[in-house]
């Protein structure tokens, strides 16, 4: 540092008049026209300067090492509040971005398509919850943060301080600051600001950190646009990653609800598809029970190995040729109520056992409880059949019309025979009618009953009219005995 010894305040002060003499004002503009500011004059000491023209031209390399030192100092002021500014927004923007909800489109379609298997993975499940619950708690602007402060007061002093560089105060300033140690009297200080200040490098130079102080007062707004931009951001994307979720996972539109509608639909087409095939069915059984079935009958029928059986009896019923009824067998498929098939067909049991596992997993994901479907057991087990054909009805009732016709047709046979053989033949018109009307009882009794002809019967039927036409009795005996023994025969069969 320029000076003119150690005890330059002593100098100064005694010099000091004649200096002002010969000086032009020290404001760092000099008046080169002026042969006073411009003489030098030499005391009887020659260590001493007498005029601060020359003291300033003398050292104009200790002016630029000032002026370097003045912008070192100042350069490292303006980057260390950079620094603190920089690790303001780091830490600000670090903590916007743990606080930002992101969507995981992969979590997000696997949960749509496959939720049974994103349950199994605890992880999975942490995560999509957050992304449904997601809300953003974070800084909504840098300004008025921790990280904003320092970086804000650091800013502030050096930008003013580089500002503060262009006048002479703020010039005299930094000299004071620069001085690591020893003494800086105010006379030296007086004379280095007259160094800088009447310097066109120095002050040229100095004069830029106005403009790097504007700087760095920009970036700290900047900062505070990009804070308020950044925060605004996070809340606009974690808002949406919630809405996504809850899009698809919540509402009347959710792919839960989507599920359930997918299911109730099924089991309505199922129910429907089991209406349309019984009455179908009924259909061909109306007044042809010999029609061809296919396996989709035979499985609503479920008669199995009775259906044949029951076919013969018809057929049997029907060979009498009496205008029987019997060929209908829709009188025993019966259509089962509304209800009854509600019971038979409903989503609960048309929901297979996949369904049943992602409809739980949406619950799960979803932290919901809905029972739409809640009996996993029944998964599946639906009964499409909606026609109860009583199987045991029908062999009852074809049984005993079969027995009917048969016992009304031998009776028949046996009277019409009786009636011919014995009564016309004989004259015995009165008593022949009589006793072939009778006969029918006595066919029916004798099958029924799988009995033998009593003597009584016998006496009555045959003995009485033997001495007329004993010939006749015998045969008509015969034969009406044989045709009770086929009868009773096949009526044990049937």
């Amino acid at each position: 540092m320029a000076y003119y010894n150690q005890d330059d305040d002593e100098d100064l002060s005694q010099n000091g008049q004649q200096i002002g003499k010969e000086s032009a004002t020290i404001d760092g503009v000099q008046n080169a026209g002026n042969e006073n500011a411009n003489a030098l004059k030499k005391p009887d000491n020659p260590g001493n300067f007498v005029g601060i023209n020359q003291y300033l031209n003398q050292n104009k390399n200790q002016t630029g090492k000032i002026t370097d030192s003045i912008s070192n100092y100042t350069n490292s002021m303006l980057t260390s509040a950079q620094d603190a500014l920089t690790k303001g927004t780091s830490g600000y923007n670090a903590e916007v971005d743990r606080n930002t909800v992101n969507l995981n489109q992969g979590l997000f379609n696997e949960a749509q398509n496959n939720a049974e298997n994103v349950v199994k993975d605890q992880n999975k499940v942490t995560e999509f919850q957050k992304m449904r619950d997601a809300q953003y708690n974070g800084p909504s602007a840098f300004v008025g943060t921790d990280y904003y402060q320092p970086g804000k007061q650091a800013i502030d002093k050096a930008s003013q301080y580089a500002k503060n560089l262009q006048t002479i105060e703020g010039q005299n300033q930094a000299l004071n600051d620069i001085q690591k140690k020893g003494r800086y009297s105010k006379g030296v200080s007086t004379l280095d600001s007259a160094l800088i200040g009447s310097d066109p490098y120095a002050q040229s130079k100095l004069g830029e950190f106005g403009m790097l102080g504007d700087n760095l007062s920009q970036n700290l707004s900047a900062a505070e646009e990009a804070g308020a931009n950044r925060a605004a951001e996070a809340k606009r994307i974690t808002d949406l990653t919630r809405n996504s979720v809850l899009g698809k996972f919540a509402g009347d539109n959710s792919i839960q609800n989507q599920l359930q509608n997918t299911i109730t639909s099924r089991a309505s087409g199922i129910s429907q598809q089991g209406l349309t095939d019984a009455r179908k069915l009924q259909d061909k059984l109306q007044g042809n029970a010999n029609t061809t079935l296919t396996d989709r009958d035979n499985s609503l029928l479920d008669a199995g190995n009775e259906l044949n059986s029951l076919r013969g009896r018809v057929n049997d019923i029907n060979s009498y040729g009496t205008g029987s009824n019997y060929n209908n067998l829709a009188n025993y498929a019966k259509l089962l109520t509304g209800t009854e098939r509600d019971k038979l067909v409903n989503p609960q049991n048309v929901a297979n056992a996949d369904e049943y596992a992602r409809y739980g997993a949406l619950n799960q994901l979803m932290g919901t409880s809905n029972d739409f479907l809640k009996d996993p057991s029944q998964a599946g087990k639906y009964d499409d059949d909606f026609l109860n054909f009583d199987t045991a009805k029908a062999k009852s009732e074809l049984s005993a019309e079969q027995k009917n016709k048969l016992l009304g047709s031998i009776s028949k046979k046996a009277g019409d025979s009786y009636y011919n053989q014995l009564g016309q033949h004989t004259g015995q018109g009165t008593a022949g009618a009589y006793n072939g009307r009778d006969v029918a009882s006595l066919v029916n009794s004798l099958i029924t009953q799988n009995r033998d002809l009593s003597s009584d019967e016998n006496a009555r039927f045959f003995e009485e009219y033997r001495p007329i036409d004993n010939y006749r009795v015998d045969s008509l005996k015969k034969s009406l005995l044989d045709m009770i023994n086929q009868g009773r025969q096949k009526y044990q069969t049937i």
